[in-house]
């Protein structure tokens, strides 16, 4: 991994295990309990603690309002204020990979999800961070890497289709159609009224030049989100919208 800003943040990580691993020698004035029971250096941390939390709400309400440059700051401010903080990696990371800056998203998904793991955090958001991590990894022409991703985000989301999607979307840009036709048909066997699987398996279709399959993902489409099924009608073709799916 690079060194700077995030090499600073993996250091401080691994020095705070190390030091909070060894207990003092003797007390420091720090340490002494205060009149409310607690010692300087718990008020420290809980210090520390609200301000990573104060930039974090910052840099959430800056992404709300479209002001990317400013979240981004605020996450790495939040970082630099308690590097433990997980959820700031998380989200940065997925603000990177939204603005297409997936070297920037990889690094960043890599150290949240590590430390969440190491802290046994069990969260339906980690598996979706995997996903995240798994299409920038593709992005970047790591094939082989958004495969053990998406191993990790159906551990995470072992009922929800949206780790199945993700690997229809990554076979699609592969051209390995047949593959992501079954990855979207294993998303809508869980849940049918996910019109974003049925969507993406009409999109595909039409890429593979299937009018059959892209047939198929109409009728499942049009119930649920007329907006894009009249969309895929049109990439489809009023012809073939018309057939009978019987016959292809």
């Amino acid at each position: 991994m690079r060194t700077g800003f995030w090499g600073k943040a993996a250091v401080f990580v691994l020095c705070s295990s190390v030091i909070s691993g060894i207990g003092p020698l003797q007390a420091r004035p720090m340490d002494r309990m205060d009149r409310d029971g607690a010692t300087g250096a718990e008020r420290a941390r809980q210090k520390t603690f609200e301000s990573a939390q104060k930039l974090l709400q910052k840099a959430r309400l800056s992404r709300e309002n479209r002001n990317i440059d400013a979240a981004i700051n605020a996450y790495r401010e939040a970082i630099e204020a308690d590097a433990s903080l997980v959820a700031a990696y998380l989200e940065l990371g997925e603000l990177y990979a939204s603005t297409n800056a997936h070297d920037k998203a990889v690094e960043t998904l890599d150290i949240g999800i590590s430390m969440a793991l190491l802290q046994e955090i069990i969260d339906p958001g980690i598996g979706r961070s995997c996903c995240i991590l798994a299409k920038s990894h593709q992005a970047l022409g790591r094939t082989d890497l958004a495969s053990g991703d998406l191993v990790k985000a159906m551990k995470y989301l072992p009922d929800d289709p949206l780790p199945h999607i993700v690997l229809g979307d990554i076979q699609t840009s592969r051209k390995r159609y047949e593959e992501a036709f079954a990855a979207y048909r294993r998303a809508i066997a869980m849940d049918r009224s996910n019109a974003d699987a049925w969507w993406a398996l009409g999109s595909a279709a039409v890429r593979a030049n299937r009018p059959d399959v892209a047939r198929e993902a109409y009728d499942g489409l049009a119930p649920l989100d007329t907006s894009r099924a009249a969309t895929l009608a049109k990439l489809i073709g009023p012809t073939e919208t018309a057939r009978d799916t019987t016959h292809p």
